[in-house]
């Protein structure tokens, strides 16, 4: 049996694939089916029910087809598709659904659309892209810039290895795009893994989130969301879990240009990587990572907020620059996180000048292993340029200017550098092309030496002891992939250089019994890859 099957309701042993199928020779010829290479073709018509009808039973065919093991294209022609439903399903696996992001596919709310609802809506369903369209909502935010929480775009729940890649997203006065553990999952805590979110450009929306809709459901683990611009955001980038194990954030290489609110806003997550981000234009804070703990969001405290780098980004014509809270839960639970690097990050004219805030902030908790160096202030209104709440431990600062002086009193560089240009003209419109981005370094690097002797134990538990040696004196970091048929691998954990052992925790015990693991050792010349181990989880410990 599937994975996604165990949650369909009964209703779908009354609908076959073949019964689906032929009935798709509706009016204008919409749809058209390829059985032999496994594609489905949409056209748009100018009939809202035409049009909804016709993508709603392509999508019912690829939802209830009996080879869920065989990869689908559903494939939409340019035009504009105007709905009065969403696109909805359950369990649909190993499906890309396509347009031509040069001439896309524009799928759109129409002025009967239901409400409190998204356009396009699946859960339980795994091996799921989405590439090349245009989706629009329907607040404009022209008379006031609250959230209109019914106007969604795309929601993913308890999904697993889910792609949104190269689209546009517009005018959504909700969730643009929400990924999360759904609310109706038999499952409780994290069921939602393994999400690509790359080259996507948002304009006018309240938000992306991970939140779920009540407490004993948390948010996702292993999200990526790199190389996408947002205009014009109305809330913020959202990441926010209300259990624990919510774990591996990678937020790199994205271009912020106007914001009311926050750019990045993170509560409750452990394992997070913020890097190479240029955020301008915000109104408040760019970067903030807070204890979103009170008791109807919640039902316990649990530990967040460890192994957290934010390095190389740029902040600037802001509101605040980087913000750590790390509070007590309502219910006073509060732990002391480890490793959180802030480094080498620039801020530059951040206007915020009430009551002395500073520019980075690490507040409200302590950390084990604080390191703040590197970093670049410039402009600060404020004249409040860091502030580390005392008891903090292990703690390394070096490095860091304020208006090109030293902060903390180590040496400044021979010549100070001149504080960075600021050309901002403000928020920017959809037809405005994205500010350049800043680059990284040309200098060439060897991959590390690749991890050798990989173990692995099963301890009958819920957990898979890894182990490896470290051969590698180069690696900015190790990843942590496993697969079911030691061929096809995904990421599961993101690590610190160094490392040498790591618990992969399980939610229940795998169908299959067989799993295989490999340790990456990655720098920017690329990875290395351990020898793979299996596991078998009918048994208490494998070689």
């Amino acid at each position: 049996m599937h994975w996604n099957r165990m949650f369909m309701p009964v209703c779908v042993v009354l609908l076959t694939a073949q019964q689906i199928a032929s009935s798709m020779a509706p009016a204008e010829a919409a749809l058209r089916m390829d059985k032999v290479n496994h594609v489905i073709t949409v056209s748009p018509s100018e009939d809202a029910d035409v049009t909804t009808t016709e993508t709603r039973k392509a999508i019912d065919f690829l939802r209830y087809r009996d080879d869920q093991d065989v990869h689908w294209i559903l494939k939409f022609q340019p035009g504009k598709y105007y709905l009065k439903l969403p696109l909805y399903s359950v369990g649909m696996n190993n499906v890309d659904i396509l347009s031509d992001p040069a001439n896309p596919a524009q799928i759109i709310k129409s002025k009967n659309f239901a409400k409190q609802d998204y356009l396009f809506y699946t859960r339980m369903s795994h091996d799921v892209k989405i590439r090349g369209f245009e989706f629009y909502g329907r607040t404009d935010f022209s008379e006031n810039k609250k959230p209109v929480w019914g106007d969604q775009g795309v929601f993913f729940g308890s999904c697993k290895n889910v792609t949104v890649d190269s689209n546009k997203f517009f005018n959504f006065g909700n969730a643009a795009l929400r990924v999360t553990t759904s609310e109706v999952d038999p499952i409780k805590g994290i069921n939602s893994f393994n999400t690509t979110v790359t080259n996507n450009t948002f304009n006018n929306i309240y938000q992306i989130s991970t939140s779920s809709n009540d407490k004993e459901h948390g948010a996702t683990s292993n999200y990526r969301l790199e190389n996408n611009t947002f205009y014009n955001l109305r809330g913020s980038v959202k990441f926010a879990s209300r259990t624990d194990g919510a774990r591996g954030l990678f937020l790199n290489n994205n271009t912020f240009n106007g914001g009311d609110h926050y750019g990045f806003e993170i509560d409750n997550y452990d394992n997070i990587e913020i890097r190479g981000n240029t955020i301008q234009n915000i109104a408040s804070v760019a970067i903030n990572l807070y204890t979103a703990g009170d008791k109807d969001k919640i039902t316990k405290g649990f530990p967040w907020g460890s192994d957290v780098t934010i390095a190389e980004n740029t902040i600037k014509s802001g509101g605040r620059g980087i913000r750590y809270c790390h509070e007590e839960f309502f219910d006073g639970y509060q732990s002391v996180p480890r490793n959180v690097v802030i480094k080498d990050n620039t801020l530059n004219t951040l206007k915020d000048g009430a009551k002395n805030v500073p520019a980075i902030a690490i507040i409200r908790g302590k950390v084990d292993g604080l390191n703040v160096s590197g970093n670049k202030l410039y402009n600060i209104a404020s004249k409040n340029y860091l502030d580390i709440i005392e008891g903090c431990t292990n703690v390394t600062k070096g490095g860091n200017l304020a208006e090109g002086e030293a902060l903390d009193g180590s040496a400044p560089p021979a010549q100070s550098p001149k504080p960075p240009s600021n050309n901002n003209t403000g928020s920017t419109g959809g037809t405005q092309k994205p500010p350049a981005s800043s680059g990284g370094s040309t200098s060439s690097t060897s991959k590390p030496a690749a991890p050798s002797n990989l173990r692995a134990q099963y301890d009958g538990n819920l957990a898979v002891k890894l182990a490896w040696t470290d051969n590698a004196s180069n690696e900015s970091a190790q990843e942590i992939w496993g697969g079911n048929d030691g061929k096809k691998y995904s990421l599961i954990a993101k690590l610190y250089a160094n490392k040498d052992q790591f618990t992969h925790k399980l939610r229940k015990v795998p169908v299959a019994s067989d799993f295989y693991y490999v340790v990456k050792a990655v720098n920017k010349g690329g990875a290395s890859t351990s020898n793979a181990v299996k596991v078998n989880f009918h048994q208490t410990a494998s070689k």
